[in-house]
């Protein structure tokens, strides 16, 4: 049998991160940027399983909207109890810290985990540790990067 010529090489890595969600904190904060949601997605179906109740807000953020996907992720989120901040870039300009700390006012008491481009990532985390948040307790990042 001959082997076949391989004009190319595809690599596929990861995801890395740290994503356990465990936590004593009182409310969680989680951040997606587009496709990047999912693991915030199989997090709202483990709630619903468990019947967790802890307060927790997912932002998602992301450059166009598609309504046939956005229709059950709110209907998800309400069922899994979690607040859905969605924002559109175009319409509601980009995510950042203050927009997150203005909308959840017990901020300081939370954990944080997102997963986002590098830049907002990197951004987001430079933020919160301005604003007093101790990037290595409180952050769970995924790293998440197109090459």
């Amino acid at each position: 049998m001959k082997t076949p010529k391989v004009s190319g090489q595809l690599t596929i890595e990861g995801p890395y991160g740290c994503f356990t969600f465990d936590c004593d904190e009182p409310v969680q904060i989680w951040i997606g940027g587009g496709s990047a949601i999912t693991p915030f997605i199989a997090r709202m179906e483990h709630r619903l399983q468990h019947n967790e109740t802890r307060p927790a807000h997912l932002f998602h953020s992301t450059a166009d909207v598609d309504e046939d996907a956005l229709t059950p992720l709110k209907e998800m989120a309400a069922e899994a109890r979690v607040t859905l901040h969605f924002l559109i870039d175009a319409r509601d300009c980009l995510l950042n810290g203050a927009r997150i700390r203005e909308a959840v006012p017990e901020w300081r008491d939370a954990r944080i985990w997102f997963c986002c481009p590098t830049g907002l990532g990197d951004a987001l985390r430079a933020d919160f540790g301005a604003a007093g948040c101790p990037p290595r307790r409180d952050f769970h990042q995924e790293l998440f990067q197109m090459r």
